[in-house]
This record gives structure tokens, sequence and C-alpha cells, in this order.
């Protein structure tokens, strides 16, 4: 991703402010960052949001992203172990969300997204490794 993907920013400005800037919050639950194991319940559970696809169902995977992000790990976890036990869990959460917070999600996601890309993006001295 380029700087002028990210409104002029630079890839050490977003790193920087990814440490300095509050934990984001929906219907004022934390919303924690994109993390490896995040990303693999997003894809066991066919998540398009993660990927950038469009989405039958573009409310339930904003839903799930947010259970998976904002919930107790455990719980998620536990609700991730069949298709139904997700779903049930994802419908029970968004009965308890408000449409203000799910558009309020769109923004929140982009910055996570953002954030992890930027993690990604470094350089350890004398790492000869492609960037």
């Amino acid at each position: 991703m380029c700087s002028s993907d990210l409104g002029g920013a630079g890839m050490s400005d977003i790193r920087e402010a990814a440490f300095v800037a509050p934990a984001p919050t929906i219907n004022g639950e934390i919303v924690r960052p994109i993390t490896a194991g995040s990303l693999i319940l997003l894809k066991r559970t066919g998540n398009k949001i993660i990927e950038g696809q469009t989405s039958d169902l573009p409310e339930r995977d904003l839903c799930a992203f947010l259970f998976i992000h904002t919930q107790p790990v455990e719980q998620v976890r536990r609700a991730c172990a069949t298709a139904d036990a997700f779903d049930e869990a994802v419908q029970t959460y968004a009965e308890t969300l408000p449409i203000k917070e799910l558009v309020k999600a769109g923004s929140v996601i982009k910055q996570l997204a953002q954030d992890a890309a930027a993690s990604m993006d470094y350089e350890v001295e004398g790492d000869a490794s492609p960037k």
C-alpha cells in the first residue's frame, strides 16, 4: 500500500498513530486490533470484509467482524466451533448494536486494517528479506 492510498500519511506515521491513538470503540466496547488469530477466525467463518470482497450480507459480515473483535476471546472461540453456533452468537450480538454504530464500524474497520498493514511494513536492522 502506498502513502497516496492512505490520504498522504506515510506508513511510519500510521505505525506511530497506532501506538498513540486510543483504541476505537463501537457501542461502548473496545475494538481489539486485527491479529493473526482474528484473521483465522474471519476466514474460517467466511467473512469477506477482510479480503475486500463483496458480501451478500454486508451487515452480517460487519457484525461478525465486530463480534470477533469486541467480545471476550474465549466466548468468540466457543462460538466459532460450529457454523450454527457462530451465526447464533453474531445474531444475538447484532440485536444489541444500534444502526449508527454499525455505520461507524466501516471507518473503524478500515483504520484497523491500515494499522495492521502498517505493522507488517517495517524493516529490522540488518534484515535483508524483501518487503
